[in-house]
């Protein structure tokens, strides 16, 4: 039995959010089940139960982008060793203690690099990458304001890093 947080409807999260337990189909070709160490909560988990990406989601769904977990389960010759630690990116929520996501969304995580590094390891980044591309900043002086979150450091440290 699988439990995973789920939202059927858009709304507030403590009022749409239920945990609820069911069976969790095994993997189909080209899938990896993994189980979950921890999934973050961030805006971009909690502003699609609200409603407000609803022209790219829609309701019932398991909430999360992002986490760390562990292969559990394979269905075929993929290359993903069972307990390998992985980013599944694309998966079917990560609120979960189980999901099944395709292969070619697995990212490995060396073992060298710590759980709560490595389960933000998706969005943050990604934001601070794409961000720092769009708005070059080399030779420029910058202003991080409310700069405690994630993202905030990673283009601090990425612009003073870029010049």
């Amino acid at each position: 039995m699988n439990r995973a947080l789920w939202y059927r409807r858009f709304g507030q999260p403590k009022a749409v959010l239920s945990l609820e337990t069911a069976p969790l189909a095994t993997p189909a070709a080209a899938q990896v089940q993994v189980q979950m160490i921890a999934a973050p909560i961030n805006p971009s988990d909690v502003i699609p139960i609200t409603g407000a990406y609803a022209h790219r989601v829609q309701p019932p769904v398991v909430a999360g982008y992002e986490g760390l977990g562990r292969v559990v389960a394979t269905s075929g010759a993929l290359p993903f060793c069972l307990g390998q630690r992985v980013l599944p990116l694309r998966g079917d929520g990560t609120w979960q203690q189980r999901l099944n996501c395709s292969g070619q969304w697995l990212l490995p995580v060396p073992e060298d690099i710590a759980d709560d590094i490595a389960l933000r390891g998706y969005i943050n980044p990604l934001a601070a990458r794409l961000m720092l591309r769009r708005w070059p900043v080399r030779d420029q002086q910058i202003i991080l304001t409310a700069a405690g979150s994630d993202c905030a450091r990673l283009l601090g440290q990425w612009a003073l890093a870029g010049g």
